[in-house]
């Protein structure tokens, strides 16, 4: 038990490495426009307001009921007019930090994209904000926007007034001479506040907090990790946690088919993975197909709820398949309860989703590895209980033996003739596996041919390390199918095999060589468990069910 709390503590202390590593992000600074426009732009642009003003129509009308609607019309040809004979050049753009327009200066448009806009002098079209606030204190003759951010108007707006997952803010200097629109926010409207147009609510804020909506989209997402600690996040934490407990529930309600679905997974890993890319694949074919013959349209949602139910209790198996290796179980040692193993590795996955990029990527590969486990686990019930069907009782196919026959008594006067057919080499499951620094030297050996190769022979002018990193993979899947080890493992009388001493086959070779990827690009952490792992295993060998042994001296290996 000591053990086991201590790879978890290292495996925990290393995550929380990678995060700090890889979610520091530098603070933003400000851009802020310098001075007013050249002096020709502003005769310009001060000529052609003038002339646009001077056609608005007269308040001397008596103020009727129409005016409002003509000024808005006009309103919206003079925005129309400048967004079609404005210069670009003249716009006041920033990415990836804010963008201010300062008192007494004049431009086009205010753009920000991952950046606050702000207007304080003057903007003749647009003031927009992607992932960030827009603020308006100066006069803008188109609209103000705001993406994935709030709203502040406290001056005259020509055009529209939208906020989308944000919320805006009318100060009491503020007009809007068009609409008011709030998508999943609010509306706050100073009394003095005028809006000619309506004011609309689009998913008003009910359940989930813009704010931490926005914090989790900026900093979650769009870093590749369904996870982030912040403030107004209550809620995707309590979701996270809801579904981990269903998950748990599931394990414990179905105990048997858990157990079965990790049995199948822990047992082929590789084709579990197979299974499920053939059948994202072949999916929208099968549902194209059954809605062409008419007569399988009713077929389409029975098919539909079929695969979400395996997708969850996929999620169920692979949790569960995590949580029994965090209990690093011994030879005759009993498994534990699926519910618990579910939890533990709920618990560490969550983890995982905390690492920009790399929680994205394992969130597909889970939920690929579990998907697959359970349509295989399904496939292989199916096939058993046809072949037990087809001959009950019947003699065993040719070239099977019948069960147990492994295991009947030898008589005395075969033991010798036995003996020597039974002189077989040893199952390399059964030899001593190397360290953490032996696997090292020879990965560094054939990183170093590898890297030779591309570098010299090929002479391409691609990103080196990138292309080098997809050579290894290649490279090393290719040898472990042909010869079962590399260079770098020849030198140091290393080979790969299989959990069950089966013969390694291209889905095995193919899911270890994809592993080392994600063992690489996770701050090199599934190299490192190798040496925590009480089987020396990494993380690519635990995904792929392989372990790396060392032969003999003397052993041919070419």
């Amino acid at each position: 038990m000591m053990n086991t709390l201590t790879r978890t503590a290292v495996l925990t202390a290393l995550l929380a490495m990678s995060l700090a590593a890889l979610a520091w992000l530098p603070a933003p600074a400000n851009a802020a426009a310098a001075g007013s426009v050249p002096a020709s732009s502003a005769a310009t642009a001060s000529a052609a307001s003038e002339a646009a003003d001077g056609d608005a129509p007269s308040d001397d009308d008596g103020g009727n009921a129409d005016h409002a609607d003509d000024w808005r019309d006009f309103a919206g040809g003079r925005r129309m007019w400048r967004r079609q004979h404005h210069q670009h050049e003249n716009d006041l753009v920033a990415v990836g930090h804010d963008a201010t327009l300062t008192a007494g200066a004049q431009r086009d448009s205010v753009v920000a994209v991952f950046g606050s806009a702000r207007n304080d002098g003057s903007a003749h079209a647009d003031v927009v904000s992607v992932f960030g606030d827009t603020t308006v204190n100066g006069p803008t003759d188109g609209d103000a926007v705001a993406v994935l951010g709030s709203a502040t108007i406290n001056a005259d707006v020509g055009g529209d007034v939208v906020a989308v997952l944000g919320n805006v803010t009318l100060g009491p200097a503020a007009h809007v001479h068009g609409d008011v629109v709030s998508v999943l926010g609010t509306v706050r409207q100073d009394p003095a506040a005028i809006v000619d147009g309506s004011v609309e609510h689009v998913l008003p804020e009910v359940f989930v907090n813009t704010e931490g909506l926005r914090h989790w989209i900026g900093y979650g997402l769009l870093l590749g990790r369904p996870l982030v600690i912040g403030s107004g996040l209550s809620w995707l934490w309590a979701f996270s946690f809801g579904l981990l407990a269903l998950y748990a529930v599931l394990a414990l309600l179905f105990r048997d088919a858990a157990q079965h679905c990790i049995g199948s997974l822990n047992a082929n890993p590789g084709k579990s993975l197979l299974v499920a890319i053939l059948a994202v694949l072949l999916t929208p074919l099968m549902l194209f197909l059954l809605a062409v013959t008419i007569v399988g349209i009713p077929v389409i949602p029975i098919a539909l709820i079929l695969m979400f139910i395996a997708g969850v209790f996929g999620k169920v198996t692979v949790l569960g398949w995590i949580g029994e290796r965090c209990f690093g179980l011994r030879a005759g040692g009993s498994a534990p309860h699926p519910a618990a193993a579910v939890l533990v590795g709920g618990m560490l996955v969550m983890l995982v989703y905390l690492v920009p990029v790399l929680g994205f990527v394992m969130f597909i590969l889970l939920s690929l590895l579990g998907y697959g486990a359970v349509l295989f686990a399904v496939l292989s019930r199916i096939q058993h209980t046809s072949s037990a069907g087809a001959a009950p009782g019947g003699p065993a196919p040719a070239g099977v033996a019948p069960p147990h026959a492994a295991y009947a008594p030898v008589p005395p006067e075969a033991a010798p003739a036995a003996t020597t057919a039974a002189a077989t080499p040893l199952p390399l499951s059964t030899l001593p596996r190397p360290g953490f620094w032996v696997r090292m030297g020879a990965l560094f050996i054939d990183a170093v041919i590898v890297g030779v190769v591309i570098r010299v022979l090929l002479d391409w002018h691609y990103d080196a390390p990138r292309l080098s990193l997809l050579g290894l993979a290649a490279y090393g899947a290719v040898m472990w199918k042909v010869k079962g080890t590399t260079i770098g493992g020849i030198v140091f009388d290393l080979r790969v095999a299989r959990l069950d001493s089966r013969p390694l086959d291209w889905p095995t070779v193919t899911v270890r060589a994809l592993g080392c990827i994600l063992s690489l690009c996770a701050l090199g952490l599934g190299f490192i468990w190798i040496a925590v792992d009480p089987g020396h295993q990494a993380w690519h060998d635990k995904l792929a069910g392989t372990i790396v042994v060392r032969v003999p001296k003397g052993t041919p290996l070419v």
